[in-house]
């Protein structure tokens, strides 16, 4: 039983059930006068993030119309941005391991 509520697919998981959803919810923001400092910073400091950022302007029309957008786009590569949102904090072992006692 303990396998099918840990497992996030199953119908009658935990996740299903909106036990973790606080996993699933970005906690941490930046207001938008900060990041359009650190933004500048960025494009200064790495000239291929400053060009990822032009090529994304130049292909996106709804990213090149959208300020939240924009910034959220440094936000996310800063190292202020959670790496580990949406990660499920519960493993499984796909393979069996053998394990030796000496």
């Amino acid at each position: 039983m303990i396998v099918h509520l840990l497992e996030p697919r199953a119908p009658d998981s935990f996740v299903r059930w909106g036990f973790l959803d606080a996993i699933f919810e970005q906690k941490e923001y930046a207001e938008m006068r900060v990041l359009e400092r650190l933004a500048r910073q960025m494009l200064q400091q790495d000239p291929a993030l400053a060009e990822e950022f032009r090529h994304k302007l130049e292909t996106d029309s709804t990213f090149a119309k959208n300020p939240r957008q924009r910034l959220y786009f440094f936000y996310r590569r800063s190292p202020y941005w959670d790496r580990t949102i949406n990660l499920y904090p519960i493993g499984k072992i796909e393979h069996p391991v053998h394990l030796s006692v000496e």
